[in-house]
């Protein structure tokens, strides 16, 4: 994610754009929030119509809670 991102609400709209870019045919199945070595991720559990699955991380650690 950019650096540059300056709150939430901002944050949110990058991860959105982000997948639609890169995994347009896709479809988030979870998502939670997840913490390790002082870092804050959102993780979200992608799947795909042929039921292929995946993974993302964003590191929301520079903007969660503004």
């Amino acid at each position: 994610m950019s650096p540059d991102i300056a709150d939430e609400f901002h944050g949110v709209a990058a991860e959105h754009t982000y997948i639609a870019a890169h995994f347009p045919t896709w479809h988030i199945e979870y998502q939670t929030r997840m913490a390790r070595n002082d870092r804050d991720y959102d993780v979200l559990g992608m799947i795909k119509p042929d039921q292929t699955k995946a993974v993302i991380y964003f590191d929301i650690t520079d903007w969660i809670g503004k």
